[in-house]
């Protein structure tokens, strides 16, 4: 990420640091607790959340200045909801064996 930030400027940057970052210590800490497979189970299930996380901080980001911490938040996590509901309606049935 530092070294796309002279090319995609600060506040690109800013959003995406936390995916790579939050991840790499959250699996770290997983391989060490229960193993590769915890850390599958985990990505299966945060990665698709990622796109739900993503819309949070780009409306929390662009609505901030007009409309206040409060409102800006809200309309944030309401619309990831309504994203990770339609995300998990749409998504296939793992297979179970």
């Amino acid at each position: 990420m530092t070294g796309l930030a002279a090319s995609v400027g600060p506040a690109l940057t800013g959003m995406l640091t936390p995916f790579p970052i939050a991840l790499s210590v959250v699996c770290a800490f997983t391989t060490a607790q229960v193993g590769h497979a915890g850390v599958l189970a985990l990505l299966r299930g945060v990665v698709p959340g990622l796109d739900g996380f993503t819309v949070f901080c780009f409306l929390a980001a662009v609505t901030i200045d007009n409309l206040g911490g409060l409102v800006a938040f809200g309309l944030a996590t309401a619309v990831a909801v309504i994203i990770a509901v339609v995300l998990m309606a749409r998504a296939p049935e793992p297979d179970v064996a």
